[in-house]
């Protein structure tokens, strides 16, 4: 029986002690500009998880059987939906707007970051406003 692996061709690996053409320092850096607007981009995502989580179970307080702070949870939740407008800057996919552009890749790690720090920030907030809810 052949398996779909055995039947793919295969190709000779590079014989070792070939000198290899060395990458450009801008290739390297628009590379490196991608992983970390990747990078950034699945924080947003995490982050965007966790405020989806976060509202879900602010909303579903019932005030009758735990002793909250009703003004406070929609404080906090107030808070957490303000955080979703950033994250979902976060998110965007800037990369395709100038693809390959070192400047642009920059700039658009510069907002990401920015807009991250915001969510983070106004999450902390809602968090914040939620503990004082329900202690």
């Amino acid at each position: 029986m052949i398996f779909f692996a055995e039947a793919l061709p295969r190709f000779p690996s590079p014989p070792e002690g070939l000198p290899t053409v060395p990458q450009d320092p801008a290739d390297r850096e628009v590379d490196a500009l991608e992983a970390r607007i990747r990078e950034l981009g699945d924080k947003s995502t995490n982050l965007l998880l966790f405020l989806s989580f976060a509202i879900v179970g602010a909303a579903s307080v019932k005030y009758d059987q735990l002793p909250a702070d009703p003004g406070l949870v929609r404080s906090a939740m107030r808070w957490w939906m303000l955080a979703v407008f950033p994250v979902l800057l976060g998110v965007l996919p800037v990369k395709e707007l100038r693809a390959g552009h070192r400047r642009w890749y920059g700039i658009a790690v510069f907002l990401k970051i920015l807009v991250l720090w915001v969510a983070v920030a106004l999450s902390f907030v809602g968090a914040i406003q939620f503990l004082r809810a329900i202690s």
